[in-house]
């Protein structure tokens, strides 16, 4: 009776143990699958307006339509290209086969007729770590053309030694349009829209925004940092990384910090990687 007692504790609090240690992966899965549903009610009032009424309402939506021309003016100088803008050396700014290509110059020439190139891509790998228990794979290729547009496919994967299973894995795939705004020999900031997938059980996509800038020290070093946010049903889905990269032709490594919000739990991750440009 007692050996019974006792096996039923020690399983008990096994049990216990085990949900209480739930890992991060499991933590993140959970999260991005939850989508309440809100229920919103509407009030519709009726009136009665006069004429006056009448007037006084269109010469108001008169001046906010005026207000959001302005504004929308002001937001496309800032995301796309301000018209004073046409006649500088950046509206015809070609991006160089590879970073650090010639004299110097970062991702972008002004002046060179002989770095011009249509079509450029970028493939690179980096391996991330927080723990002995919990690393990263990401792999990431980019298509740019047109001067300034570009293309960028995504994958990246996390594994984890988790408390109740011996490995789990979660697995995120993104695609985005990209624009770059800023294209100088010594900075190019772009941003971007597109859609974040989830897979591992959680199978839901999202919208997904970033920001972007890398700046050129001096040859052959290099920074970049930035920013992307997914919507996931309830949760978001954030990456934010600072890295440094040291080129060669047309090959680099690259070092840094990673930080994520993979729903509710998050991670701070040794970023280490190496990519080439073709």
């Amino acid at each position: 009776m007692k050996k019974g007692i006792l096996f039923t504790t020690v399983s008990l609090c096994w049990v216990t143990m085990a949900i209480g240690q739930q890992g991060k992966l499991d933590k993140s899965k959970n999260s991005l699958s939850t989508k309440t549903r809100a229920t919103t009610s509407r009030t519709v009032s009726n009136s009665n307006g006069s004429s006056s009424d009448d007037n006084s309402n269109s010469f108001a939506e008169d001046i906010a339509l005026f207000f959001v021309q302005i504004a929308g003016y002001t937001a496309y100088g800032i995301v796309g290209e301000s018209p004073w803008e046409v006649d500088r050396p950046m509206h015809t700014a070609d991006f160089s086969p590879y970073t650090y290509y010639k004299n110097g110059q970062g991702e972008y020439s002004l002046t060179d007729g002989d770095t011009i190139q249509t079509v450029r891509f970028d493939l690179n790998y980096n391996f991330l770590r927080e723990s002995s228990k919990f690393n990263g794979h990401q792999l990431r290729f980019e298509t740019r053309f047109a001067r300034r547009f570009g293309v960028a496919l995504s994958y990246l994967n996390f594994v984890e030694d988790s408390p109740n299973l011996d490995e789990d894995n979660l697995s995120i795939v993104s695609a985005m349009a990209n624009y770059y705004r800023i294209r100088t020999e010594k900075m190019s900031l772009w941003w971007g829209l597109g859609a974040t997938h989830v897979g591992s059980g959680v199978d839901a996509t999202g919208f997904s925004y970033q920001i972007g800038a890398r700046v050129f020290v001096l040859d052959p070093i290099s920074l970049e940092s930035s920013f992307k946010g997914s919507f996931i049903n309830d949760e978001t889905l954030n990456q934010f990384r600072v890295l440094g990269k040291y080129h060669y032709s047309n090959y680099w490594l690259s070092a840094g910090y990673e930080h994520f919000k993979l729903g509710a739990p998050t991670a701070s991750m040794f970023s280490v990687g190496v990519g080439v440009s073709f």
